[in-house]
């Protein structure tokens, strides 16, 4: 099993952590004028540098562009994005033309835990019904799906059990969440 995690050079931290939660290993992310190895974050207009680097590369973009135009990206935290919900519907970050263009272009949608766990009160409750919607699109459109720690810090980190958990809670089917672990 792999988690994907944000190191601050605390590295050592993160490896301690997962080998006490199960992993086998994780995924660094770093900003790209940080690259070391592993996996870049970046704005939408530095993607193309950063898949020239590395394999992975994530954003927390729903720009049509970014879905559009780039191909074997992870786009996460689309539920924090808007901050408003509609009286009739969710405002979670996807919708149909954007699942569409996922599809196409073989564009991943994580789940981070760490965004529902450093949320507060209502707006916990928001996210995590955005989740479940955003879920219930990527199944319908036949979505790759991820659901990994998106940590922070080394606390932030919750065992595969518990994510896995999370996702039945938020509406995955129990294989789909298996599929959606990184192994």
């Amino acid at each position: 099993m792999k988690d994907i995690v944000f190191p601050n050079n605390n590295e050592e931290e993160f490896l301690e952590r997962a080998k006490l939660l199960g992993y086998d290993s994780l995924i660094f992310v770093y900003q790209i004028d940080k690259y070391k190895e592993g996996a870049i974050f970046t704005s939408p207009d530095k993607l193309k540098k950063a898949k020239s680097l590395t394999k992975i590369v994530l954003t927390n973009s729903n720009d049509r562009q970014v879905f559009e135009k780039n191909s074997d990206i992870i786009v996460f935290e689309l539920e924090e994005i808007s901050k408003k919900d509609s009286l009739h519907f969710r405002h979670s970050g996807l919708n149909h033309i954007l699942c569409n263009l996922a599809k196409k272009n073989n564009i991943t949608i994580g789940i981070s835990f760490s965004l529902a766990f450093n949320s507060r009160g209502m707006l916990r409750s928001q996210i995590l019904g955005r989740m479940e919607q955003n879920i219930e699109l990527a199944r319908k459109y036949e979505l790759k799906k991820v659901i990994a720690s998106f940590a922070r810090s080394p606390k932030e980190m919750r065992s595969p059990h518990d994510l896995k958990s999370l996702a039945i809670t938020l509406g995955m089917h129990p294989y789909d969440a298996e599929q959606s672990l990184l192994h």
